[in-house]
């Protein structure tokens, strides 16, 4: 593929001719017109912030004249191949970053994901089919304002994992996406797409499940298909009566619960739900508890029951319950203590704890 014309003839006010680009690039002819530079040179590939957004038929078109230069045979080599002439089309010229994953099964299938300076992003499909590529442009299918985006970000980088499947009414896909991708805390989700003739569809969307009253969320397979997936996820936005026992922010504290979801026909649904043992957690279950009226339960919390007359003591009552106290503890909420109390009770009190087995026991309480 011939780029170096690009690096040239192209800056951001070649928006409006982005198919002159495509042409040159794939060695079409036709003389390139020479733009008027709007700012810096563009470094590392990255330009600056795009003035209007690319039309949508553009961006399909450079993606469908990439795909006509890579076979179905090796998803490997034709991953390779459209990420690097999608970059020396849309990316040095116009700041795009692009990815594509290949989708191993019983049609080959690759996702490609489109990010533009402006944070905003188009994701494609392509499949194979009687002799040709096939394009579908995904953002139609997602819910309106969402910001969904194929893959996950992980400390390597934009990680697109996705598996497809046999069912007896075609072929469907599993998609892990990930959500929020602008903002202070992007987070993970999943989509089920069904092949229906010619175009995609979603059967289901995590979304729409109690998924989405979590947050931080992670997903990823369990075991070698689509039958299971495992979510985890932080009680920042949950709404039980025990997400209002202390402030949480979006760094922390928070709970964290783990969900197995199971497919069943068309949808997922949930099997298992687990809270993950921490300090944090049961200092929050120690004090709902305990305002509640269940001193019971709140004893089993307690390394030593007679702690309970010290907790009274100190105010560790919420009348009502949900007042948002505040800890120190912000982010390492698993270990190991001890967790500072302080706005809330009348004076400022100090909570340690005791691993036993996978459990957090508190050990101690007392005033600052």
């Amino acid at each position: 593929m011939c780029r170096s014309s690009l690096k040239l003839a192209c800056s951001l006010a070649a928006i409006a001719a982005l198919s002159l680009a495509i042409a040159a690039a794939c060695g079409g002819g036709g003389a390139q017109p020479t733009p008027t530079p709007t700012g810096s040179p563009a470094s590392a590939g990255v330009a600056g912030p795009l003035e209007t957004p690319v039309p949508l038929q553009e961006l399909e078109q450079a993606i469908r004249s990439c795909l006509a230069n890579v076979s179905p045979e090796a998803l490997s080599q034709a991953v390779q191949g459209i990420e690097d002439c999608l970059l020396g089309i849309a990316g040095k010229p116009l700041g795009f970053s692009a990815q594509a994953f290949g989708v191993e099964g019983l049609l080959p299938v690759l996702l490609i994901d489109l990010a533009n300076p402006r944070c905003s992003f188009d994701e494609f499909i392509a499949w194979w089919s009687s002799g040709q590529w096939k394009l579908q442009h995904m953002n139609a299918l997602f819910r309106a304002g969402s910001d969904y985006r194929i893959g996950t970000w992980t400390p390597a980088g934009l990680q697109m994992p996705a598996r497809q499947a046999a069912a007896p009414e075609g072929i469907r896909l599993g998609i892990i996406t990930s959500l929020a991708n602008c903002g202070s805390a992007p987070h993970a989700s999943f989509l089920l797409l069904a092949l229906d003739g010619n175009s995609w569809r979603i059967l289901w969307d995590a979304q729409d499940s109690e998924i989405a009253d979590l947050a931080h969320t992670e997903v990823q397979f369990l075991g070698q298909g689509i039958e299971s997936i495992e979510v985890r996820g932080s009680s920042w936005h949950l709404r039980d009566p025990e997400r209002s026992i202390f402030h949480e922010s979006n760094p922390g504290p928070h709970r964290y619960f783990n969900e197995t979801w199971t497919l069943e026909g068309d949808r997922y649904a949930l099997r298992d739900k687990r809270v993950q043992p921490s300090i944090y957690n049961t200092l929050v279950e120690f004090i709902y508890r305990l305002s509640t009226g269940d001193e019971t339960g709140a004893a089993t919390l307690l390394a030593d029951p007679t702690l309970l007359v010290m907790a009274k003591r100190l105010g560790l009552v919420q009348d009502p319950v949900g007042q948002e106290w505040l800890i120190d503890l912000d982010r390492h909420t698993d270990c190991c203590g001890p967790i500072h109390i302080r706005e809330g009770p009348p004076q400022e009190v100090v909570v340690s704890f005791i691993q036993q087995g996978e459990d957090w026991l508190i050990s101690d309480i007392k005033p600052e």
